[in-house]
Order: C-alpha cells, then sequence, then structure tokens
C-alpha cells in the first residue's frame, strides 16, 4: 500500500520528475497534492486527504505556524533539504520540523530513492534543537500580570525593568499585551514601528536571533532595552504563538532580565470556544506565562481590586506553577483606613494563602509627571516612597538570577 503525501517542495531541483516517477501504478509513495505555498498546503492538510506532507525550507510563506499547524492537525511533516544547504537545514530546525531527510547530491532518482525508503523505514535525520554555547549567559524570563481594571502593571513592569539596569544587570521589557499595549506611551516612545510585530515576523521567518531580536529593541539606557507592543489592539494576530515562543527563547538566551508585560485576559475556560490550531487573544499571555521563571500578580489596594487579584491568583496558578510574587499598588489609608498594609496582608493570607506581599505607596503626583514626561519613577522622585519596594523586587529578580541562571525551556 503507497503512502499518501501532500508535496510541497516548489523550489527544490527535481520536483517534477519525482511526481512523475511516483506517478506510475504501484509506486510505494503517491502525491495527492502538489501544493505552490504554505497556504495552498493548509488547505490541502483541512482537506484530509493525506496525513504526511513533504515540505523544503523554500517553501513560500513556509514558518514557524505552518509546521505548529500541520502537528497540531495530525500531519506527519517531513523536511527535506539538499546536502550542503546550511542555511536551508538552519531553517527547517529553527522551524522545529520533528524529522529531515538530507538529500545527496547525486541524480533525481538517487533523491527519490532516498526519500521513499525515509518514508517506508520511517527513519530520519534528526535535526537538533538550537541551544546557547555552554559558555554563553543564559537570561531569566520574568512576567507582569495583573486582573482588569488597571492595577498598575505596567507601571510595575517598567519600574521593574528600570531598577534592574541601574543596578548594573542588563533588562530587556517587552509589552506583549494584546488588548491595552501602553509601555511606549508611559516612555514617550510616539512612532508607529511596534517592536513585538517586527520581532514575531522576524521569528516566523526564521530569522530572529540576538542581533535581530536587539535591532527590534529601542535602547532606554545603555542596560535598558524596550521592545514596543501593538500601537492598535486590533493587530493582535501578528503575535502568534508560534513566533512567540521563538521570541522567548532568544530572550532566554540573551544575558540578565527579561521583563514581560501581558494583558490581564488568562481564563482558561475562555479556551473551550477557541480553534486551539490558531491564535486566540489570550495567546500572548498564555505562551509568556509558559516560558517565565517567575510571574509578578499585581493588583491595586482597594475592595474592588483585591477582590479580582484573589480571583486572579487562582487562575494564575493554572498556567504558572512555578513562584508568583505578589505585588499590591496605590496602597493608601483613604481607602482601607489607618493600617492599609495591614489589611492587604490579612486579606490574603486568608483568601489567596499568600504570606509574603510588595506593598507599594500611592504616589500619584509622581506617577503623573512620569506620564507626562515619558519618564520612569526613579527619574523624577527618586525619594518616592514607592520606589523602595521596587528597588527590593529587583534585587529579589536579580538575586534568583544568580541562584538559578537557567529557566525553564520553551
Amino acid at each position: 500500500m503507497s503512502i499518501k503525501v501532500l508535496l510541497a517542495i516548489p523550489d527544490l531541483a527535481g520536483e517534477s520528475d519525482m511526481v512523475a516517477a511516483w506517478s506510475h501504478q504501484g509506486a510505494d509513495v503517491h502525491v495527492i497534492r502538489r501544493c505552490v505555498d504554505a497556504v495552498d498546503l493548509l488547505g490541502a492538510v483541512a482537506s484530509g486527504s493525506a496525513q504526511t506532507a513533504i515540505i523544503s525550507p523554500g517553501l513560500p510563506r513556509l514558518g514557524r505556524d505552518t509546521v505548529v499547524h500541520l502537528a497540531n492537525a495530525g500531519t506527519n511533516v517531513v523536511g527535506v533539504v539538499a546536502q550542503g544547504d546550511d542555511r536551508g537545514e538552519h531553517t527547517l530546525r529553527d522551524f522545529r520540523v520533528p524529522r529531515v531527510v538530507v538529500l545527496p547530491a547525486g541524480d533525481v532518482r538517487e533523491r527519490i530513492g532516498v526519500i521513499t525508503r525515509a518514508l517506508m523505514s520511517g527513519v530520519f535525520t534528526e535535526l537538533p534543537a538550537d541551544e546557547p554555547p555552554a559558555d554563553q549567559e543564559s537570561g531569566r524570563i520574568v512576567t507582569v500580570w495583573g486582573p482588569h481594571g488597571a492595577p498598575g502593571r505596567t507601571c510595575v513592569a517598567i519600574g521593574l525593568a528600570d531598577e534592574i539596569a541601574r543596578a548594573g544587570i542588563s533588562s530587556l521589557l517587552v509589552d506583549a499585551d494584546t488588548a491595552a499595549a501602553s509601555v511606549a506611551l508611559w516612555l514617550g516612545m510616539l512612532d508607529e514601528a511596534s517592536g513585538i510585530a517586527i520581532a514575531c515576523r522576524q521569528a516566523e521567518m526564521g530569522m530572529l536571533d540576538a542581533l535581530t531580536l536587539a535591532e527590534a529593541a529601542r535602547s532606554v539606557t545603555p542596560r535598558w532595552r524596550v521592545i514596543t507592543g501593538l500601537p492598535r489592539s486590533d493587530r493582535w494576530i501578528e503575535m502568534r504563538p508560534a513566533a512567540l515562543d521563538r521570541v522567548w527563547q532568544v530572550c532566554r538566551a540573551t544575558p540578565g532580565v527579561t521583563v514581560i508585560d501581558v494583558g490581564a485576559g488568562i481564563d482558561p475556560e475562555a479556551d473551550t470556544v477557541i480553534d486551539q490550531r490558531g491564535p486566540h487573544r489570550f495567546s500572548a499571555a498564555h505562551s509568556a506565562l509558559a516560558a517565565s521563571d517567575e510571574v509578578i500578580a499585581v493588583g491595586a489596594a482597594d475592595p474592588l481590586g483585591m477582590d479580582r487579584l484573589i480571583q486572579g491568583l487562582q487562575v494564575l496558578a493554572h498556567w504558572q506553577p512555578q513562584r508568583i510574587r505578589v505585588v499590591v499598588t496605590r496602597v493608601r489609608r483613604s481607602v482601607l483606613g489607618p493600617d492599609p498594609g495591614g489589611q492587604v496582608r490579612a486579606a490574603l493570607s486568608r483568601y489567596a494563602n499568600v504570606d509574603e506581599v510588595v506593598l507599594i505607596d500611592d504616589d500619584r503626583s509622581a506617577y503623573d509627571r512620569c506620564l507626562r514626561e515619558g519618564l520612569t519613577l526613579a527619574e523624577v522622585a527618586p525619594r518616592s516612597a514607592a520606589r523602595p519596594p521596587l528597588c527590593n523586587l529587583a534585587n529579589q529578580v536579580i538575586s534568583a538570577l544568580v541562584d538559578q541562571p537557567v529557566g525553564r525551556s520553551v
């Protein structure tokens, strides 16, 4: 019985001859369809006519997301690359194609024989995943999350990244909020170029590395860079999970700390009505949480903010079983009485089983100036009562970087 395949190697020399050789009756391989690009291939897979796809690195519109879609559809993905094509081999590795056949430099009949024998035997050359060299420093990834209601997660993310850099450690702040990206506005970076969109596009094409990631970022100080978010929330589709996974992989290979600011939406129940094979509004947050070494959960010190934080911590544990640090902002007497810090600690201990919490005073005038001038808290109010907790939080993150330099894999 012949193996039914979808052939998507239009750039490979001898492709037409291969199809002709496999077309005669009794051939071990039966080509169901010749696909001209990745979109054509995905359409053919959706028809269910074949469960094996043969792809080449030069297939137009091929990306990491294509390989993920094929895997989710239950398709056996086989990559073919010409011997000596190091760039093509690197592309297939970067796209995480699970199995690869290296074609000899001989004639077409020899290549046909190699592919046929590999398909019939199930034996393929495994491509190892990209790993940083052993002597290269590994970074740490911290995701800052908070429930709906603007509890101050972006202010915490900015302050944390700034203080890490001031402590002498390289920091990279990534705005991955798909609903209301605001890091660029807070820092006065008013241009239309989206750093996260550029990085995802490079990752999708298999071209993202430490250099291209640095080019997508903007430097605030010599030790602090920022990857800005989407200028419009309706562009969230550009932040595909497979591309983001690659972005976090490159971030981890970058020395220092990557701080990711994500949106409030992380409810896993929302996934029940969403096609898991495609991107959705929660993808960015889910991807960041899965890649993080730790999460900083931010809530506001008022009855509504505390209720949302406590409920959110229960959902957050579903996505991030690693360390979670809790930060409560806008701590003030006017809403919680004479001992606001004590009330916050008591509520978190009783209802969320949280005994350690970072409390940040409500210095509204200082943060108003930050927003007005596009500066950080350390720049506009270095002696603000809201700053020491951020410094302590940065020191805790840095200590974890030294103690555990290698974090979770993506």
